[in-house]
């Protein structure tokens, strides 16, 4: 990269959107395979969200949306609270991701930009 890359302010608010973009299409493939019991599952639902982009998300219009910083924590948030649920005994090592995807959803939703 030159020196005017990355130290730009506009790619330094961006580059994360992009990257919790991905972290949202890992969090609705994990999802979807943990509901379905399988990988093809988590296929479908990623193909699906890409199939419905449009109607999904406005990230590829407007970045610095809140719901673009905040929804894949939301998306992790109810994989986790999935898995908690299926469990038919729980310890208090499982509550620890649950507790940190509803911290991160709540603060990048109230002040956008936390993380």
């Amino acid at each position: 990269m030159s020196c005017e890359g990355i130290g730009d302010d506009h790619y330094f608010y961006v580059f994360p959107v992009w990257w919790l973009s991905g972290l949202l299409m890992s969090g609705i493939f994990l999802y979807g395979s943990h509901v379905s019991e399988s990988l093809l599952g988590g296929i479908v639902a990623v193909l699906m969200y890409f199939y419905n982009h449009g109607e999904a998300t406005r990230v590829m219009w407007t970045p610095p949306l809140r719901e673009s910083w905040a929804f894949p924590f939301l998306v992790l948030q109810l994989y986790f609270m999935t898995k908690l649920i299926d469990q038919k005994t729980a310890d208090r090592s499982q509550h620890i991701p649950i507790v940190f995807t509803t911290l991160a959803f709540m603060l990048n939703w109230q002040f956008r930009n936390v993380f």
